[in-house]
């Protein structure tokens, strides 16, 4: 039996998972168990995919903001974010991201 095996093991027994994480864990300790790919690698995937933010989250508005609102929004995360303003490393990459949630919430 892996690690990762008796950990969820134990974390199951112990009752700290809800019904709904039990199931998922199963469905990627079966994964691993056929030699899909690694109970790691596999979550790890998942974990990727529900960290990504929609365009509200990365504008920091919520889905029901008007149209004035979506581009106040977006003129303040532009001055946050944009390469003239901003010295990061990663300010491009940001500015970019956040020119992408604008134009797809323009419309």
């Amino acid at each position: 039996m892996s690690i990762t095996a008796w950990i969820i093991g134990g974390l199951l027994t112990a009752g700290l998972l809800s019904s709904g994480k039990k199931k998922e864990l199963g469905a990627y300790q079966l994964l691993s168990e056929q030699g899909k790919e690694t109970f790691t690698d596999a979550w790890a995937r998942r974990e990727k995919k529900a960290n990504k933010k929609n365009a509200y989250d990365v504008l920091g508005i919520v889905p029901t903001a008007t149209a004035e609102e979506i581009k106040a929004a977006y003129k303040t995360m532009v001055m946050r974010y944009h390469p003239d303003h901003n010295e990061s490393k990663n300010a491009a990459s940001q500015f970019r991201i956040v020119k992408k949630a604008y134009d797809i919430l323009q419309d």
